[in-house]
């Protein structure tokens, strides 16, 4: 009888450390496809920041809006993110420029990116504004 007990304790105390070990991996998973997703929102805001900045340097300089737009182009591809849109101009007060630029970033996740329903917090988009100065 000794040794049934034993058996029987083992055996819950077994099926308690898989259930805890799943709990932890599951939640694991679910911090890092969340991270993911919140990293990459953060990115994508910085990358349209230094692409706005860097075509509205080169715009104040040459007023060339090609030029400006594949030096976007080009710091947007540096951090990660591609270009979806652009504008620029020379309106502003005493002739100042500004750059719009709209970039988008793909979050590198395990899951999200192929479940249908949540795909689209797989893909972040961000707009930026710059000024010359």
């Amino acid at each position: 009888m000794n040794r049934l007990r034993l058996s029987d304790e083992r055996g819950i105390v077994l099926g308690w450390i898989i259930r805890i070990i799943l709990g932890i991996a599951l939640a694991g998973v679910l911090l890092y496809e969340g991270g993911a997703v919140v990293i990459s929102s953060v990115n994508a805001d910085n990358a349209a920041r230094s692409a706005a900045q860097e075509a509205v340097a080169t715009f104040a300089h040459s007023h060339n809006l090609d030029e400006a737009k594949k030096d976007a182009a080009k710091q947007a591809a540096a951090e990660g993110a591609v270009l979806v849109s652009f504008s620029a101009d020379s309106k502003g007060v005493g002739g100042q420029s500004q750059a719009t630029v709209t970039v988008r970033k793909t979050a590198k996740t395990l899951f999200i990116h192929k479940i249908g329903f949540l795909k689209r917090f797989s893909t972040t988009t961000a707009t930026s504004t710059a000024y010359s100065v």
